[in-house]
């Protein structure tokens, strides 16, 4: 289907690790803590997007008076916690599909993590699931200074691996991210996560509901 594939780039929140219900608890605790109650369809809206925005939308929509990276800081101690203490929760399949791939039929392809989250969170995610030698890199959105659907992010990764734009797939779960693969000149697989709320993913090259699908599409 894909040719002259050299890398696989992994979104991590909604793709690799099972976030999205615990980024909404977390925004909702850290915006109740400044003062502002939420409805939940309101996050979800934000799936996919740089919390930076998120927050920077909700202090200026609601006048607080906290700024945006301390409402950030907040949340994201929050969450760090709760990864530290209760552990990563990994997406269904994820570990095995990852499993899969270190496989000898892949030994050509290099992979990375490209992920909107911060280092600390990545981090986490790729000890929890045991891949920091398998990966080429990976790129936090503390690495970058423009969010998705901007293709930063991803240019920066497919240069850090030392790949073409043009020689990666990408798998993501939202609309933002795909649209950042495609801006950055990338093939992408969109991968259907009811958790990561109503995400048009009509901009992927194929959309898979189960990330075991992706092997065997990437060894194609």
């Amino acid at each position: 289907m894909f040719r002259n594939i050299r890398a696989a780039i992994f979104d991590m929140d909604g793709v690799l690790v099972d976030s999205e219900p615990l980024h909404i608890r977390t925004d909702a605790i850290a915006l109740a803590h400044f003062g502002v109650e939420l409805d939940p369809e309101t996050f979800r809206g934000y799936t996919g997007m740089d919390n930076h925005v998120f927050f920077h939308d909700m202090c200026m929509k609601h006048g607080l008076k906290a700024s945006p990276d301390e409402v950030l800081e907040y949340k994201n101690a929050l969450l760090l916690a709760i990864y530290e203490n209760d552990g990563v929760p990994l997406v269904p399949r994820a570990a095995e599909m990852m499993s899969e791939l270190r496989g000898g039929r892949f030994s050509g392809i290099r992979f990375a993590i490209a992920s909107s989250s911060g280092r600390a969170f990545v981090d986490c995610a790729i000890r929890t699931l045991d891949i920091g030698t398998f990966l080429s890199c990976s790129v936090s959105g503390d690495d970058v200074r423009m969010a998705k659907p901007d293709p930063e992010i991803f240019l920066k990764t497919a240069g850090l691996i030392g790949v073409e734009p043009g020689e990666c797939l990408v798998l993501e779960d939202s609309r933002n991210g795909i649209e950042a693969a495609r801006n950055a000149g990338m093939h992408v697989v969109g991968y259907y996560n009811p958790l990561s709320g109503n995400q048009d993913l009509s901009k992927a090259d194929v959309v898979i509901e189960s990330l075991l699908e992706f092997p065997d599409i990437l060894g194609k």
